[in-house]
């Protein structure tokens, strides 16, 4: 359960129903990231609207991986690096933070495989993959799980460090997908056969394993599908006979004026649209999307729970957690959590998770309307391109760049400068705020021109 108390201003935010619009979903995601040069939490994206206060990295690492989806290179890239800076020494990420202070300890095997997912999709941050899949290798050890070598990841540790012992389908399902960005085809292998042979039951997957191999079904939701919305039939997982029709018939209404909402579990008392999202990926790659449109139109003609006008905060998008299915009352206006967003992104355009991320373009050569050009601005990687337009008989460059108390903190000569510019390494060395380039010229060994200082700002 999602539990926030937050000093916002409490207005209505039902209107006329309207088609949802992707372009206002990706306005509400980048509205809940947090970005600031000099504040080390540079990059979160928040669960809904503010500060980043309530940040989980697995719902954070969803919506990462539908901005980089969507082209939104920039805002992924400072998501990953918040990320990769607030990884445990272990490898894992605790289950929330406040910035960059963890207020839920606990470790779940989930948010990490979720974390190194979008990692990998974000580009960089090697390193972080490589220690997020190390722990989760050693979720799969007998020694650590504390139970016969099913080729499963138990469930990580809690908040004071026991160890979870029960291996979930969810977890697992993640898990499949962490190892095969990762390139460890051979652990990805060991947990889809497990999820086949251990996991699938009737039309449907339980929801957990204990360390003896007794199975918990539990209150059918969203984890007795998840390595279906997670489209892991491209990873090898086969799906159960009568999936698809086994998710309707548990939790979507088939008639009344509310056909096609999607309860929070089994006969639970709330509609909420991010377990239909989450359902209607699980239909698409299961083949019915019939059940899938039913949901939609559910969401944007009947249920009132999309914000498609900015409220209080000037910020649209995002859908209120949940209706209930008798009596009236909703969730909070404010409670309108990331996640739902990236899932209702990725139902409204048709993608899934086996999908690839587009690499973005390398920038073009810019025009010059100014002395000196700097590409990418803000620059959150690790190099920087200084474009200069030298003057007739100019043939060198020389760069220094100062920090705030105008210390210098790097200096570089080049001989040879084309029309593409030259490229300043080694950024991730400094840290984020910004910083004066100061540049001069050269022609024949003397300084010809002092150019016009330009800004260089550093994030991560």
């Amino acid at each position: 359960m999602r539990m926030l108390a937050l000093g916002l201003v409490l207005v209505s935010l039902t209107g006329p129903a309207r088609a949802f619009d992707p372009a206002i979903e990706f306005q509400h995601l980048r509205a809940c990231q947090y970005l600031s040069a000099t504040d080390p939490a540079d990059g979160a994206i928040n669960d809904l609207w503010g500060g980043p206060t309530w940040v989980v990295p697995g719902e954070m690492a969803v919506a990462g991986w539908v901005l980089a989806r969507g082209g939104f290179g920039a805002e992924a890239a400072a998501a990953a690096s918040y990320l990769a800076r607030i990884q445990n020494a272990d490898g894992s990420w605790c289950n929330q933070y406040s910035g960059t202070v963890a207020v839920d300890s606990g470790r779940y095997a989930r948010h990490t495989a979720q974390a190194v997912f979008f990692l990998a999709a974000a580009g960089g941050h090697a390193a972080a993959i490589a220690a997020g899949t190390a722990w989760l290798a050693a979720l799969q050890d007998p020694a650590v799980k504390q139970g016969s070598d099913d080729g499963l990841v138990c469930g990580g540790y809690d908040g004071t460090g026991a160890v979870l012992t029960d291996r979930w389908t969810s977890d697992n399902a993640f898990a499949v997908l962490a190892f095969d960005v990762a390139g460890d085809g051979a652990r990805r292998d060991r947990i889809v056969a497990a999820l086949n042979a251990l996991l699938r039951t009737g039309d449907h997957w339980v929801r957990s394993i204990d360390k003896n191999g007794v199975t918990s079904d539990g209150t059918f939701g969203w984890i007795n599908f998840a390595p279906a919305f997670l489209d892991l039939r491209y990873r090898g997982v086969a799906y159960p006979s009568g999936l698809a029709s086994g998710i309707r018939a548990r939790i979507q209404e088939s008639a009344g004026v509310n056909a096609g909402a999607v309860r929070e579990f089994a006969d639970g008392p709330k509609y909420m649209p991010g377990i239909g999202f989450q359902a209607s990926l699980a239909w698409a790659s299961a083949g019915d999307p019939a059940a899938a449109q039913a949901h939609t139109a559910w969401a944007e003609t009947t249920s009132g729970l999309w914000q498609s006008a900015a409220d209080a905060n000037g910020d649209a998008g995002g859908w209120i957690d949940w209706s209930y299915t008798a009596g009236g009352g909703t969730a909070n206006w404010w409670e309108r959590f990331v996640d739902t967003s990236a899932y209702a992104i990725m139902v409204a355009k048709g993608w899934r998770f086996a999908d690839p991320v587009p690499v973005p373009p390398s920038p073009a050569p810019p025009s010059f309307p100014d002395t000196v050009v700097l590409y990418p601005q803000p620059a959150a990687g690790d190099s920087v391109t200084v474009a200069v337009r030298l003057a007739p008989g100019e043939d060198a460059l020389e760069a220094q760049a100062y920090n705030a108390a105008m210390e210098r903190v790097y200096r570089g000569r080049w001989n040879a400068v084309d029309a593409a510019g030259v490229t300043i390494n080694g950024l991730r060395r400094w840290a984020p705020g910004v910083y004066l380039l100061r540049l001069r010229t050269f022609s024949g060994g003397r300084v010809a021109r002092l150019l016009r200082p330009a800004r260089l700002v550093v994030r991560r």
